[in-house]
């Protein structure tokens, strides 16, 4: 279903008002680079959407290809080509690929998949990852089409081995999103899990900027050789490690 970029814009606000109930549309225009009076008009249909504002919104909200189609689309039809089945099918394609960057959960499902006794089950998943289960069921299948896992005859599910990659070049934006998320759920942690079952690290340091790069390289090859040697043995469960480390399953207990 496409929507118009008025109910784009109102679904991205009550989302924001979800996560924080004090969030409100002037909140919403400041981080829109608008005024408020503005983006009101806009959201109303008293105000047309010029292409140049249209495009900061765009870039604003991060949208994926098939939002920001809809949304561009919605405001100016006279600009939109009609679409072969090949291209909307290259255009799903692409949708999917930016979800399962942009968003946190996929990685944490598609990971779910090397833990033993799992279930392709989004009730199962949502509980273990204290995620929706509508968010489950689109995650599972968007694994599914991506060829990125399969599913068993017992119902437990593993990856295919297929590497992931994508038709063209990640949209940063869509890695700002993952980026964005993770450091949230790092917050929302650090309250929730208990202190013997994460670690969070911080060294501050004057350093000398010529040598970003080979900090950047260090910190990879220590990502893959801490990567190799905690997923040796049966038993696991799904971390992050984000210069944090902390659990994505639900666990029980408060640190205090």
């Amino acid at each position: 279903m496409n929507y118009t970029y008025k109910d784009i814009l109102t679904s991205e606000l009550l989302a924001r008002k979800q996560s924080n109930a004090k969030f409100s549309l002037r909140a919403f225009a400041r981080d829109l680079s608008l005024s408020p009076t503005h983006l009101s008009a806009i959201m109303l249909g008293k105000r047309n959407l010029t292409q140049d504002v249209a495009g900061k919104i765009v870039k604003k909200l991060a949208l994926s290809p098939i939002d920001k189609r809809s949304f561009l689309s919605s405001a100016f039809p006279e600009l939109v080509e009609l679409q072969t089945n090949t291209e909307i099918q290259t255009r799903l394609l692409r949708e999917d690929e930016f979800s399962f960057i942009s968003e946190w959960y996929h990685l944490a499902i598609f990971s779910l998949g090397l833990v033993s006794a799992n279930r392709a089950s989004p009730d199962w998943l949502a509980k273990k990852l204290g995620i929706s289960e509508l968010q489950a069921s689109d995650g599972l299948n968007r694994l599914k089409r991506l060829g990125l896992i399969t599913v068993h005859h017992d119902g437990s599910y593993k990856p295919t081995g297929k590497q992931f990659t994508t038709t063209d070049d990640i949209p940063s934006s869509a890695i700002r999103k993952f980026h964005k998320q993770n450091l949230d759920l790092a917050k929302q942690k650090i309250d929730t899990v208990p202190v013997e079952k994460r670690e969070y690290g911080i060294v501050t340091m004057a350093i000398n900027p010529g040598k970003i790069k080979r900090a950047k390289q260090l910190i990879r090859d220590f990502q893959d050789q801490i990567s190799k040697e905690l997923k040796v043995g049966k038993r696991k469960e799904v971390y992050t490690l984000s210069i944090q480390l902390f659990p994505l399953t639900q666990e029980q207990g408060n640190s205090k």
